[in-house]
């Protein structure tokens, strides 16, 4: 939590190399309260470190393939699956795709500048 003289920095990353690039540079600077964590539109515990095979696995829907996505309910499943994220058959989603890398640093106020500059060279959105 940061204090007065302190400033928050939320940035989103394409790769985890690239938000490790950053956390480093910051690190150098000497900024210690730097984390790097992964983030899902739609979460399910362990959703990401499970592999499934799409010809021998039993998948639930597109949504359970493409986005990790799980929901008992076939309603829901079938909800999940017309989302453009998972069918890829839909044009004008918003909503800006693949920086699920999230990147958050306390840094003091006098060195935000500067710490900002470090996150976007490295490829980061704020």
């Amino acid at each position: 939590m940061p204090t007065v003289g302190e400033r928050t920095i939320l940035a989103a990353f394409r790769t985890e190399d690239d938000a490790r690039t950053a956390a480093r540079r910051l690190r150098d600077l000497g900024i210690e309260a730097v984390d790097i964590e992964r983030v899902h539109l739609y979460p399910e515990e362990g959703a990401a470190d499970r592999l499934t095979n799409p010809l021998t696995g039993r998948i639930q829907s597109l949504a359970n393939l493409t986005l990790g996505a799980a929901d008992p309910n076939p309603d829901a499943a079938v909800l999940l699956a017309a989302d453009a994220s998972a069918s890829g058959m839909a044009d004008g989603n918003p909503f800006e795709l693949g920086r699920d890398i999230v990147l958050t640093a306390v840094v003091p106020a006098e060195r935000a500048a500067e710490a900002e500059r470090i996150v976007r060279e490295a490829g980061g959105r704020l």
